[in-house]
């Protein structure tokens, strides 16, 4: 079989992709966490090993953020996702929250059921407003209504089929534009 040399180039002389060609994925890191963690914090707190850091190949990259965590809780909850540029400082993707509505808890998603697990897995596209090649980091934040939430175990847990133990990850996509 030939080896191809795209415009004449070797493989490792390719900086870049060309024009044209968006839409391609050009990596992916990814967070699993299997073991349990809680909080009772009532308001937003860092998530215990759900976070990660990509650095984009290319400025005008996308990154597609994808959680999927397995919840247990007493009452109602909440997370959402931050974003800090090159170690600038941690800022909430607001784009993806719900909009400001009195008391209620701005969140990327939430909800409020007792004693079973929930599985919330969410996608978001964070189209940077900046030109960069610099260290993204994403990580998760959660709050608690009231009472413990739990990651990765059902609120009661107790020791037979139905109350499961399961598995949280973070995904990201780095998308070339």
């Amino acid at each position: 079989m030939a080896i191809i040399k795209p415009n004449n180039n070797t493989i490792s002389a390719i900086t870049a992709l060309p024009a044209g060609l968006g839409g391609k994925v050009l990596q992916v890191q990814e967070t699993v966490k299997t073991d349990v963690t809680s909080t009772t914090s009532t308001t937003y707190a860092d998530m215990t090993g759900m976070s990660r850091t990509i650095t984009p190949v290319a400025a005008s990259s996308k990154i597609l953020i994808i959680p999927s965590l397995f919840f247990g809780n007493e009452g109602g909850m909440a997370y959402h996702i931050q974003r800090d540029v090159a170690g600038g400082g941690y800022s909430t993707i607001t784009a993806y929250t719900g909009d400001a509505a009195g008391s209620r808890e701005r969140a990327s998603q939430g909800g409020n059921w007792t004693q079973t697990g929930a599985q919330f897995t969410g996608t978001y596209l964070d189209t940077p407003t900046y030109s960069l090649t610099n260290e993204l980091t994403y990580k998760l934040q959660w709050t608690a209504e009231n009472g413990t939430l739990y990651l990765n175990r059902t609120h009661n847990d107790a020791d037979n089929s139905y109350h499961i133990r399961s598995a949280s990850t973070l995904t990201l996509i780095e998308i070339g534009a």
